[in-house]
């Protein structure tokens, strides 16, 4: 059994590519469907039975879409215009509550209090 690396998080070699593929934020079942296809991958092939030039052909697509670290960026910077804007949901944000119009009366009065600074 053999570790691959794929963004920074290390896999052994037992797992389904599509799980690994599919774990990584920013990318989504139905990418991965379509980079599978491309390359005629196998949605259920684990990564032991791929061969390294295809392998490292599908990380190298996978790698080139958007990074963690720009996706957080980009939630971090849409919630603030929210906030700047007044939005229901950066209103409900700014006050510490739920914004999908969960139940506050009953449920989750700890977690409330618990709650730290966004950003």
């Amino acid at each position: 059994m053999f570790r691959v690396y794929f963004g920074k998080r290390k896999f052994s070699s037992k797992y389904r590519l599509f799980d690994v593929f599919t774990s990584m934020p920013g990318v989504g079942n139905t990418l991965v469907l379509n980079l599978f296809r491309k390359l005629g991958i196998s949605i259920h092939a684990r990564i032991r039975q791929i061969d390294g030039a295809r392998l490292q052909q599908a990380a190298d697509l996978v790698s080139h879409l958007c990074s963690f670290e720009d996706l957080k960026r980009y939630r971090i910077r849409l919630l603030k215009l929210h906030l700047k804007y007044g939005t229901y949901r950066g209103i409900r944000l700014r006050q510490g509550l739920p914004r999908n119009g969960q139940r506050t009366h009953s449920n989750a009065k700890s977690q409330r209090i618990r709650r730290g600074k966004l950003f």
